[in-house]
């Protein structure tokens, strides 16, 4: 029993350490291309976009950069740090794959037409309402495993029936073979790999035998535990609150009038402000 222990111990260490090597050479990639693509922004001027948002995504790019090469240099150390720094590189990495991919398909441009076809699915959300229901009765048959079995699966069934059916009504088939074309580009054709290699290579430093060999205590877990947990709020906070701030702070130092071009004006604003006289 203990030789057929240590055997699979072996196994396992084994494993990861290949896990571990692959993980390396997908950071190594991650670092020339981001170069590659710092290259094309800052010196090609690439990336056609606002002034402040293209430096954002320049700060951003940088940061992932320097990251995911320092990640390579810890995960050999078998350092914690290189887990965070890992974990850290390939969320981000995913959620932008993911934000370009809707980008590409036009998601965000057809939220208004979701919008309005959303009532014609409330009906079967209730369907799906219902289901939870008859599952929660389930819990009434502690003492009768196979009935709460059953009770459960049917509250399974009727909740997917019912979240298809919303679904359905929801969606405009009128611009689903839009959509079906879209997936035939290339471009999106890449970033929906991108996405997966990012999603592997983050579920491969997650796995608890990567968190063992990576020296990862309790308390180290539970810390990133809890800011995956967070990040959703995080996130949504820089984006939607602090971002609009940095910009209007941006905005008040230029003479821009919401049409024409932004020029620098310094205090210029501020000082008019202070010179007010009220009658």
């Amino acid at each position: 029993m203990a030789v057929a222990a240590a055997n699979r111990s072996r196994t396992t260490a084994g494993q990861t350490a290949h896990v571990l090597r692959l993980v390396m050479v997908w950071h190594t990639m991650v670092g020339v291309g981001g170069v590659a693509a710092l290259y094309a922004i800052v010196i090609e001027g690439l990336l056609p976009i606002a002034p402040l948002l293209r430096w954002g995504a320049i700060v951003l790019l940088a940061i992932v950069t320097l990251s995911s090469g320092a990640a390579v240099a810890l995960i050999m150390r078998r350092s914690h740090k290189g887990r965070v720094l890992s974990l850290f590189v390939n969320y981000i990495g995913f959620l932008a794959c993911v934000v370009a991919i809707l980008q590409l398909l036009g998601a965000f441009e057809g939220i208004d037409t979701l919008a309005s076809r959303l009532d014609r699915g409330v009906p079967f959300l209730l369907v799906a309402v219902a289901g939870y229901l008859i599952g929660a009765m389930g819990d009434r048959f502690a003492e009768r495993s196979q009935v709460q079995r059953n009770i459960q699966r049917a509250s399974r069934v009727v909740i997917l029936l019912g979240l298809a059916l919303a679904l359905l009504a929801i969606i405009s088939f009128s611009a689903l073979p839009g959509w079906l074309s879209g997936l035939l580009d290339l471009q999106l054709a890449g970033l929906v790999a991108a996405a997966l290699l990012f999603a592997l290579a983050f579920w491969a430093m997650w796995r608890a035998p990567t968190a063992w060999a990576m020296q990862t205590n309790n308390a180290r877990q539970e810390m990133l535990e809890g800011l995956l947990f967070l990040s959703p709020n995080l996130i949504g906070f820089l984006l939607f609150l602090a971002t609009p701030l940095l910009l209007s702070l941006y905005t008040s130092f230029t003479d821009w009038d919401a049409f024409g071009t932004r020029n620098w004006i310094g205090l210029d604003n501020y000082a008019k402000l202070l010179n007010l006289t009220l009658a």
